[in-house]
């Protein structure tokens, strides 16, 4: 299950960089922006442009990395620090992951437990 989950976030995090290195840095002016209906669009637009959306991949990306180290080191060493490790880079995992649950492959097992409750647009 650990692989799968890795995998998934790979092909998502591949995908959203792809998508970012895609799209125009100066694309929202402030032109394009008064084109939206409401400020609170705009807002949302300009908090996720191409150079934070490029940022949070590369943090996703610290997150998976450390996460496929941490189960290497406990395959190698199945003892109780590199369980915990594990433990808490698996939940650092399924919270990004987590991001992508209206993605196909999302497996609901993957859900955090802190998540009580729907959130958002699925």
């Amino acid at each position: 299950m650990m692989d799968e989950l890795a995998e998934f976030l790979r092909t998502q995090i591949d995908e959203d960089e792809r998508v970012a290195r895609a799209a125009r840095p100066d694309y929202f002016t402030p032109e394009v922006l008064g084109q939206f209906s409401a400020l609170g669009d705009a807002r949302h637009v300009m908090r996720h442009d191409r150079a934070r959306v490029l940022r949070d991949i590369e943090g996703r990306r610290a997150v998976l990395r450390e996460y496929e180290r941490a189960a290497e080191s406990f395959r190698r060493y199945p003892d109780q620090e590199h369980a915990q490790l594990l433990w808490g880079l698996t939940v650092a995992a399924r919270a990004v992951a987590y991001s992508y649950a209206g993605q196909p492959g999302y497996r609901e097992e993957w859900r955090p437990h802190a998540v009580e409750g729907a959130s958002g647009d699925r």
